[in-house]
């Protein structure tokens, strides 16, 4: 069962940096705690930041596959319709590590920010940890150490 939630806020004063929420469970567990607990740690964080919600996402999926709604919300970064997308932890925006970097790719080149409030990931400092690491190159001979002993 897959279940998606939306809220679109009022707009903010230029001054204010805005806030996209999003929030992610496999499955809705009968007292929705999940969903409301994820909630609750974004909306305080936005008020202790001064963060202006403009849109919450409540997706009901599993993190197999990258949510349609991401997509969503990258047509909504690119927009610039919000500066920050603020999640619980870089799980919720799901488990294909591929998908997820391409989305955080695609994130960064609209200059909108990523923070996850469990373990503090940023968009640059998850980037940066899976950076995809240079070619190793081969020193030319007149470069390579040559090591001799006489006796």
């Amino acid at each position: 069962v897959t279940g998606v939630q939306t809220c679109a806020l009022p707009i903010c004063r230029m001054d204010e940096k805005r806030a996209c929420l999003y929030m992610r469970v496999v499955s809705m567990d009968p007292s929705g705690l999940a969903l409301i607990s994820q909630e609750e740690k974004l909306k305080a964080y936005c008020e202790e930041n001064d963060l202006k919600v403009t849109d919450i996402y409540k997706v009901i999926a599993s993190g197999s596959n990258l949510s349609p709604v991401l997509k969503q919300i990258s047509q909504k970064a690119e927009s610039k319709e919000f500066d920050i997308l603020l999640c619980t932890s870089v799980s919720r925006l799901g488990r294909n590590i591929n998908e997820v970097l391409n989305f955080c790719r695609n994130l960064r080149q609209t200059g909108c920010e990523l923070y996850c409030l469990n373990d503090g990931t940023t968009l640059d400092n998850l980037l940066d940890f899976y950076k995809t690491p240079e070619p190793e190159r081969v020193p030319d001979e007149d470069e390579s150490e040559c090591f001799s002993q006489s006796m």
